[in-house]
């Protein structure tokens, strides 16, 4: 799911983030962004995916590595997706 924030943001671009389930507090639903596996698939090429935030500017973004690609914090896994 993505959702986007209640708050109000400088420049008048409010945060979003993908989560799983139900956004998180102050955060109201925008749209479905996919689906994921909940649990690791046991046949084709599965990856986990996963929540990041921004140190800097405290945005969010899905990642398939588990350090974010060094640019922030890892949240919380999202779940399992396929890949070719």
């Amino acid at each position: 799911m993505e959702c986007r924030s209640n708050a109000p943001w400088p420049s008048g671009h409010p945060d979003r983030l993908i989560t799983s389930n139900s956004c998180d507090n102050q955060y109201d639903e925008d749209t479905v962004a996919g689906y994921s596996y909940p649990s690791k698939p046991a046949t084709g090429n599965p990856v986990e995916i996963y929540r990041c935030s921004g140190t800097a500017n405290g945005t969010h973004w899905v990642s398939t590595n588990s350090t974010c690609e060094s640019l922030g914090t890892n949240e919380k896994s999202l779940g399992w997706m396929l890949t070719k």
